[in-house]
């Protein structure tokens, strides 16, 4: 057993090439193997601490119901009903929050996120640490706390003064302490945050002892859905609830590792291919030894164990290394995943034991079944063959190869297709592998389609080295191989970069079917009244006021909630938006308007089976009401949970009394319109956006993916262009008798590169059409696969840049071939001839 150690071992070290080539493999496809999955609880504890940077820690929260209406104190409350439940609040915290105009530098006006608080209190919600102070206790007076990033940017220290104005009244500050940006300070992307003693509030307001939100934390969480029941009943006018919920991230990080995994598929498809060549170029090498292994006594089993034992070493190698760099690719992918705007946070990676372990596994198992069939191919050949080197390596082509290639090509479009929902993410994934898989085994077979072609053509041209080059790519089973790989990865990049254009383009052709220029969302008590006076302000042309219901449940669909239902204007509905009805749009609103009828996106209705003429029962604040499907809409923004629903009943049935957002249409300049906007409604915590800043904001979220994605697809390219470098060495090494040969009978040197650079192009070109095919039925695979994961997407196919993918599969093969071509072109031919 020592001797079959030591040989193994001396095995692995001595071809360093291929060792390198097949450790790659599995160290990239195992680094992409635990990143992807430890992704999820990374991505949970960042979005979860992006979440608290406002709420902190309590564990409920209640602020104003934007559809009641109180004359007396607008969106505010006293706490002395959370007192009386003191024995099982742990602490809690009533706050006020407005928003205010800034004066910094005495020139930059920007609007700030007041956050009016008794500072001890908040404390215990929300830490607030500092980086210079200046008596911030006792919290009173005209004293205020700003972040660091702030006091960065616009040059300010402890004892400065900020003139603040709220709703015109103006009042000076001074900074009494900058803060550690955590916390509410955490992320400032959308807005400034600063703390100002409550009492200043108060006086301003002309109310006392009143807030407009308050934090809860309890003593013991499992308390929580009777407190929410209890204080729900105190509060009815007011909306009490979760800040946030475990299930809400999970479903936001599950969306993003789920999309790396779906890349993980096609990297590990490419390294199983790369293993498996390499091993079946192993397994030929290790004929004589094995020979004389089996002559001595050795078994079988034994033969192929020492054989399996090299697989294992790779794979444990392999499996420690990946997890090693994985650790570090997870960690690139947290900081560029990381919301914006949250600053100098540092992400922490999250990942467990039992990740580890299964990604070692993984290594294990893709280095070992990558090589089962060399291996079980060489323990089948008779004793007396392999003592003799008695083998043909050139057996015949099987006939059922094509068929069986044909087949499962086949397959990989029907599969996602006919695919159910409980079957859809296993179709969609198969669909995928089957396509990478079509390619290995019809790969041999365009070659031929393409030689045919190509051949008769030179054979026209009388162009000789041409035709002969050809020729040889139609047996030489390196050069098919490198095709195979080549088409993978073209393949790859091409559905991973279809992907990421697909994701832009669907952003933008949302704002290109956006026919307003500003918006106006959460504006406190927006009525009839404040439309008029938006419609009042100069260059504001056309207004259209919008309702929307939130998380809707369905009565008769246990645990199904509809998350976005918009209230529609048949008459003035078209003028904001172009969407994409299944039918006549303009018919199909004045249906809408003719009763309770709902439309809804084709993501819901392939989700829920509906079809038009279904009952949907919402439940809403007035009861349940039966609403009936009239249509259908294509919409994948918010992953198509988007329904429409007539106005006046949606309002009527949710007794809705405020309007969700406001949409502006202006006549001349937009950023004039919003300061006025601004200086209107600013103090109301409103959002006022352009569409332009909105689209801006919105390519930014998604730019974090696009890179992950594209560094898998380079990644997944660099490890095919590895295996295509080795088959190029191992093909000409093959070859030296056969160059040497030509030379010998009258082929000169520049003859011999033009023959290999040839060979090299024309491989190139085959691998890219065959890569561009393949992608397309990757690609159509996609949308199946993603709706699976509640992502629907619209994947287009790039024929644009097809050439550009073909051309670079050309160029890559020729420029890993210029070194080998001169090399080989200056052969010793005589040993060359001896070579065997």
């Amino acid at each position: 057993m020592r001797v079959f150690v030591k040989y193994m071992l001396k095995n692995v070290c001595e071809k360093k090439m291929r060792t390198f080539l097949i450790l790659m493999s599995i160290i990239m496809s195992t680094a992409f193997f635990f990143s992807s999955g430890a992704i999820f609880d990374t991505m949970v504890n960042m979005l979860g601490d992006n979440v608290k940077s406002f709420y902190g820690t309590a564990d409920i929260v209640i602020q104003p119901d934007e559809n009641v209406q109180d004359n007396k104190a607008p969106g505010f409350f006293d706490i002395r009903s959370i007192e009386h439940k003191m024995d099982k609040v742990d602490y809690l915290a009533g706050i006020i929050t407005v928003t205010a105009r800034c004066r910094f530098n005495n020139q930059d006006v920007r609007d700030i996120a007041i956050i009016g608080a008794n500072l001890n209190r908040y404390q215990e919600i929300n830490t607030v640490s500092y980086i210079e102070e200046d008596e911030t206790s006792p919290f009173e007076g005209d004293k205020i706390v700003i972040s660091s990033n702030t006091a960065k940017e616009y040059g300010l220290k402890t004892g400065d003064k900020l003139e603040l104005s709220f709703n015109g009244i103006e009042k000076s500050f001074t900074i009494a302490g900058i803060a550690v940006p955590k916390g509410l300070f955490l992320n400032e992307s959308s807005n400034i945050y600063a703390l100002i003693p409550i009492d200043v509030l108060w006086s301003l307001s002309n109310i006392k002892d009143s807030y407009n939100m308050a934090f809860i934390k309890l003593k013991n969480p499992a308390d929580k859905p009777q407190v929410l029941t209890e204080l729900g009943k105190d509060y009815e006018n007011f909306t009490v609830k979760e800040p946030y919920t475990l299930k809400d991230i999970e479903n936001d990080a599950s969306q993003m590792s789920s999309t790396f995994m779906l890349m993980t598929i096609v990297v590990s498809m490419m390294s199983i291919f790369i293993i498996f060549t390499s091993f079946k170029v192993v397994t030929i090498e290790r004929i004589p030894v094995i020979g004389t292994f089996r002559s001595i006594g050795a078994t079988r089993g034994m033969t192929n164990l020492v054989l399996a034992a090299e697989s294992l070493i790779y794979g444990l190698l392999g499996g420690v290394l990946g997890c090693v760099l994985g650790t570090g690719i997870l960690y690139i992918m947290a900081v560029i995943s990381k919301p914006s705007g949250m600053g100098n946070y540092k992400p922490e990676i999250e990942f467990s034991l039992v990740q580890l372990a299964l990604s070692l596994l993984f290594a294990v198992g893709l280095s070992l079944v990558s090589c089962l069939i060399p291996i079980s191919k060489v323990s089948r050949i008779p004793i007396k063959n392999v003592v003799l080197n008695l083998i043909d390596n050139n057996k015949k082509k099987s006939l059922l190869r094509p068929y069986i290639g044909l087949l499962i090509l086949v397959l990989a479009f029907v599969m996602p297709v006919v695919a159910n929902k409980q079957t859809a993410f296993i179709a969609g994934a198969g669909s995928l592998i089957f396509a990478v898989a079509s390619a290995i085994l019809l790969v041999p077979y365009i070659v031929i389609l393409f030689v045919k072609l190509f051949g008769g053509i030179y054979a026209l041209t009388g162009a000789s080295i041409g035709s002969l080059a050809v020729k040889n790519l139609k047996d030489n089973k390196s050069i098919l191989t490198n095709i195979s790989l080549l088409a993978i990865g073209i393949a790859s990049l091409l559905t991973i970069n279809a992907i990421s254009e697909s994701i832009v383009n669907e952003v933008l052709n949302y704002y290109k079917n956006v026919n307003y220029d500003i918006n106006i969302s959460k504006l406190s008590q927006a009525d009839s009244k404040i439309e008029q006076d938006i419609k009042q302000i100069s260059n504001v042309s056309q207004v259209y006021s919008n309702y929307l219901s939130r998380s809707v449940e369905l009565s008769d669909r246990k645990g199904v909630k509809l998350p976005i239902i918009q209230g529609v204007k048949s008459s003035d509905f078209q003028d904001f938006w172009k969407l994409d009805f299944l039918g006549d749009g303009e018919q199909m609103l004045k249906v809408l308007d003719s009763g309770r009828n709902i439309i809804v996106s084709t993501f819901i209705r392939d989700k829920l089976a509906l079809k038009e003429g279904d009952i949907l029962t919402l439940k809403l604040k007035g009861g349940d009401f039966k609403y009936k499907v009239t249509g259908f809409i294509n919409y994948t923004m918010n992953n198509g949970n988007y329904a429409l629903a007539s106005d006046k009943y949606l309002v009527a049935d949710n007794q809705l009394k405020f309007y969700s957002s406001i949409f502006i249409k202006t006549s001349g300049s937009t950023e004039e319109v919003i300061k006025k906007l601004k200086d209107k409604y600013g103090s109301s915590n409103a959002s006022i956006s352009s569409v332009a800043e909105m689209q801006r904001k919105d390519r930014q979220m998604n730019e974090s993916i696009f890179i992950i994605l594209r560094g898998f697809s380079i990644m997944a390219l660099l490890i095919g262009l590895l295996g295509v470098v080795n088959n190029i060495i191992i093909n000409l090494i093959e070859r030296k008798r056969s160059i040497a040969v030509m030379r010998s009978i009258g082929m000169d040197r520049k003859q011999v590169r033009k023959m290999l650079l040839t060979e090299a192009a024309f491989g190139g070109f085959i691998g890219g059409v065959t890569g561009v095919f393949i992608g397309y039925v990757m690609i159509w695979g996609v949308p199946y696969l993603m709706s699976s994961m509640d992502m629907p997407m619209s994947v287009k196919y790039p024929f644009p840049s097809l050439p550009v993918y073909i051309i670079a599969a050309i160029a890559c093969t020729i420029i890993a071939s210029i070194t080998p071509a001169f090399s080989s072109s200056k052969l010793n031919l005589i040993e060359a001839i001896k070579y065997e």
